[in-house]
């Protein structure tokens, strides 16, 4: 018999946020990250590699967007935007010019579809 996961033992880092906006976060956008369970980015402003960014703290009530959890944590957690990026791990991807973070969403506070 197959020994049952510890749950206890798990870590998650957030909560993290996105908010709605009519170029990187649309309602096309938003479905496209439930469908898949991941957090998506290109290469950042100032950047040179992809990394999927998102802002620190839970979706406030007067904001827009969706706030999740990641099992990995950002490679800066403490300074600026989080931001994730490649891993040699590979729990952090790139496919094609898209960094790519499995997520788990907890709240959505915008319109979808």
């Amino acid at each position: 018999m197959a020994t049952p996961p510890r749950y206890s033992d798990r870590v998650v880092y957030g909560p993290f946020k996105r908010l709605q906006n009519d170029r990187t976060q649309t309602a096309n956008d938003m479905e496209a990250i439930l469908r898949t369970g991941e957090l998506w980015g290109r290469i950042p402003y100032g950047g040179h590699e992809p990394a999927a960014q998102a802002y620190t703290g839970a979706l406030a009530e007067d904001e827009s967007g969706f706030e999740f959890y990641a099992d990995v944590p950002p490679h800066n957690p403490w300074v600026g935007t989080p931001r994730w990026r490649p891993r040699p791990d590979r729990r952090v991807w790139v496919d094609g010019d898209t960094a790519r973070v499995k997520i788990f969403v907890s709240r959505v506070r915008m319109s979808i579809g």
